[in-house]
């Protein structure tokens, strides 16, 4: 992976001729076109780029004039949030989460992406299939990872996890079940929550107007 320090990357970002370009929609970014962001720093600092989030390697990236770049670990952890448009990114457990909901309890989307590699032969010249991890995505495809479009043969599978912050502590939740042993004693709510068996759970939405219901918040 293409890294430099923060200093010499950050002069390499071009915010105006990135302002007017347009990219082709994509699925392992979480915003369809690199766009302005505001980071403000841990030093009071704040720093504005052209921002996009890499849901395959789990990273926030910039855009430099010739190449996207991860923002690096080092200076990732002096970064207090990161403001994307209207919307507001907080490190948890080394991830940038978007803060959904705050108000008594704290709802965070964990934007992911899983792939499928072009596998290994599985005989009769057929191909298996893995998911591939986002190690092996910066590995084997250190610079293709960063862009906008992929190789044809690679198609991304986004989805999104949860942290809820609620009663003094952290509670992932990858699932309705998950979200269940939070409310062990909401069984009704969830009996009565309209469409819960056919709700879109990658939809950050739709599991907090869930959440609303089973706390009773209007």
């Amino acid at each position: 992976m293409k890294r430099f320090t923060w200093l010499i990357a950050y002069l390499l970002i071009a915010t105006t001729s990135f302002a007017q370009t347009h990219f082709k929609e994509v699925s392992h970014y979480l915003f369809p076109q690199f766009t302005l962001g505001v980071i403000l720093m841990e030093d009071g600092e704040t720093r504005r780029a052209m921002l996009n989030y890499n849901r395959l390697t789990e990273e926030m990236v910039f855009a430099g004039r010739q190449h996207n770049f991860a923002i690096t670990q080092e200076e990732t952890e002096k970064i207090e949030q990161i403001h994307i448009a209207d919307r507001r990114f907080f490190l948890h457990e080394g991830n940038f989460v978007e803060m959904i909901y705050s108000n008594g309890i704290r709802l965070y989307a964990d934007y992911k992406a899983r792939i499928n590699s072009p596998g290994r032969a599985a005989g009769y010249g057929m191909q298996s299939q893995t998911a591939a991890s986002s190690r092996y995505l910066r590995l084997t495809l250190p610079t293709e990872v960063y862009n906008l479009e992929l190789p044809s043969d690679l198609i991304p599978i986004p989805y999104t996890q949860y942290w809820l912050y609620k009663d003094g502590a952290y509670h992932e939740i990858s699932n309705i079940a998950h979200l269940r042993r939070v409310y062990p004693n909401k069984r009704d709510a969830f009996r009565n929550f309209p469409g819960l068996n056919d709700m879109d759970f990658n939809e950050p939405s739709n599991i907090l107007r869930l959440i609303k219901h089973i706390e009773g918040i209007e």
